[in-house]
């Protein structure tokens, strides 16, 4: 399965976003932010099965996370606040007619992310 990832600036919990990945059976992720990206490359370290991508920037800010989502089947998103960048990704997602997975993480409590799981 192709899936877009969008993951907020701060975002560092690894082993979750891993375990997600494998629970998914990924074959291609395209990052829709630079630091999705970076644990994309540690994540194919032991996962040399699985293609990794940076979707192009555009000229406005989320372009970059629009690109990942019309390249992808499945959407899986990482956030901690109601930002107006992830609005706008969901909102993108739901327009074109796209599987999301949407995890609320809190990254200052690690708490257990709540997920809500949004078919068109």
């Amino acid at each position: 399965m192709k899936i877009a990832l969008v993951v907020f600036d701060t975002f560092e919990d690894y082993d979750l976003l891993a375990r997600r990945l494998d629970k998914l059976n990924v074959s291609e992720v395209i990052s829709g932010t630079s630091n999705g990206f970076e644990m994309l490359q540690e994540y194919v370290m032991t996962r040399s099965d699985v293609k990794i991508s940076i979707a192009q920037k555009g000229t406005k800010k989320t372009q970059r996370v629009y690109n990942a989502i019309d390249a992808a089947d499945y959407i899986l998103i990482y956030t901690h606040k109601k930002g107006i960048k992830t609005k706008r990704s969901i909102e993108y997602a739901k327009k074109n007619n796209k599987k999301l997975d949407i995890y609320n993480h809190d990254c200052q409590t690690h708490s257990v992310p709540q997920t809500a799981i949004i078919n068109p």
